[in-house]
């Protein structure tokens, strides 16, 4: 599995609980370097994790990938490099490796053609090295397909989201040459966690199902999920995140387990207001 660590956590009300500390992020960088991952994920709008990010030492062993907000067509130039500006004074990074539209509301916007433009641009100035969309659904990548030749789409996966893993889906990105990054692989810690009882009745339905299983499984809820994402072919990254330095020692420690192949088509759901988070907030 290639790895790119995930710092959305680092930020608080992030995921269905967030207790990391400060202490342990800079072991976990530590570790991640050790690991040999070399890709973190950040965004303009991840307050703590950038400034946690300008004050370690570590960050200057891992390329950089940032997501930026939404821009709108007017003044679209400077918005973009002030946005740029602005990242690189907060988190002190000085170098790019892939800046991605953080809002799939993007690919709508009128003359989006124009700033997609601009932002290639910049790659050939070689002020970033790659481009692309953090999205959540395939129609969006449809349009974006349309509209440019992105270099990365960063994507939602995990046991119950299984929607860009389908096989005509995966030949078409592979066929643009799109290169993909696997996001919300925990769907933000509520694969893991019991008893988080959503607001919405199917939701907590589809949850009880899952706990079922994994309880007559005898294997715990993140060796599961490790299972499921090795069993994917695709050659796709996948960002992880971690609370605190034993829960990476142990994801990274999983990963490198022989497993058995297991079927995880019964977890399988279109239901929305559980895939996207923003739908779900807890009672």
């Amino acid at each position: 599995m290639r790895l790119i660590l995930g710092v959305a956590n680092f930020d608080k009300n992030y995921g269905i609980s967030n207790k990391i500390k400060i202490s342990d992020i800079n072991t976990i960088l530590k570790i991640a370097k050790s690991e040999n991952i070399k890709e973190i994920d950040t965004a303009f709008t991840y307050t703590k994790s950038n400034y946690y990010l300008k004050k370690n030492n570590y960050k200057k062993y891992f390329k950089i990938n940032t997501k930026i907000p939404l821009v709108s067509t007017k003044n679209y130039e400077k918005k973009i490099n002030n946005y740029l500006k602005i990242f690189k004074k907060k988190s002190g990074c000085n170098k790019i490796n892939t800046l991605l539209f953080h809002d799939p509301k993007q690919i709508f916007i009128k003359d989006v053609k124009k700033i997609v433009s601009y932002i290639v641009k910049l790659k050939k100035k070689k002020i970033i090295n790659n481009y692309g969309f953090s999205i959540y659904n395939v129609k969006e990548l449809n349009m974006i397909i349309q509209i440019c030749n992105p270099d990365v789409i960063q994507v939602p996966l995990n046991i119950f989201d299984q929607r860009f893993i389908q096989k005509k889906t995966l030949l078409k990105i592979k066929k643009n040459k799109i290169r993909i990054q696997f996001r919300s692989i925990f769907l933000q810690g509520l694969s893991l966690k019991k008893n988080n009882k959503l607001k919405d009745a199917k939701s907590n339905h589809i949850m009880e199902k899952y706990w079922n299983v994994i309880n007559l499984s005898k294997l715990s809820p993140l060796e599961n999920t490790i299972i499921f994402l090795k069993s994917i072919k695709h050659r796709g990254q996948f960002i992880l995140s971690a609370d605190n330095k034993n829960q990476l020692k142990e994801i990274l420690s999983m990963i490198k387990r022989k497993n058995k192949n297991k079927k995880f088509k019964d977890f399988k759901t279109n239901h929305l207001k559980l895939l996207n988070p923003y739908l779900w907030p807890v009672r």
